[in-house]
């Protein structure tokens, strides 16, 4: 089985096929609008233009972080939020606030056999002082509940056994076993 991911980030395509093994997973290089709304209605709509230009069984993703004390922002725009202040500058603004729980959401749409569907998962935890080092954005601020480190501090494998991208990409793989059977 076969499935194509629509992504930049070869960071999230390593991840994707760790835990989608041994699902083959291709990166697919489209053209895909930075949309704006909520999580499932930019997954919905990224997955649809993508679909319309491959016209092949594939999935999108779009992750978030939700901050309590900042009534759930930056939300889908952390993407943006780190790459103007960085996890250590977000972190400068939640210091700020008594409150510092989050979620950190993952989003996917998806088109297999021409059915699109949504897989979601998340992940609650705190914003602290930045710790570790990641390839991705806010793993350094972001401890999971129960955690004692970070993401950032946490090896790959690790990561990937409790975080928000794998239980949606796992609701991903259900769908798709059950298309395929």
């Amino acid at each position: 089985m076969k499935l194509a991911f629509v992504t930049g980030s070869a960071n999230k395509l390593k991840e994707a096929r760790e835990i989608l093994a041994p699902i083959v997973i291709e990166q697919l290089a489209l053209e895909v609008p930075e949309l704006q709304g909520e999580p499932e209605e930019i997954a919905r709509a990224k997955v649809h233009v993508a679909y319309q230009q491959a016209r092949v069984d594939l999935f999108v993703e779009d992750t978030s972080l939700h901050c309590q004390a900042l009534k759930g922002l930056p939300g889908p725009y952390v993407k943006h939020f780190i790459g103007k202040l960085g996890a250590e500058g977000l972190w400068q603004i939640l210091s700020a606030f008594p409150e510092r729980r989050a979620v950190a959401r993952t989003v996917v749409g998806f088109v297999i056999r021409g059915k699109v569907g949504i897989a979601a998962g998340e992940v609650s935890g705190t914003i602290v002082a930045p710790r570790g080092t990641s390839a991705f954005g806010f793993d350094p601020i972001f401890q999971p509940e129960g955690e004692k480190r970070t993401y950032a501090e946490m090896s790959a494998a690790e990561k990937n056994s409790i975080s928000h991208r794998r239980k949606a990409l796992e609701m991903l793989r259900q769908a798709l076993e059950a298309h395929h059977g």
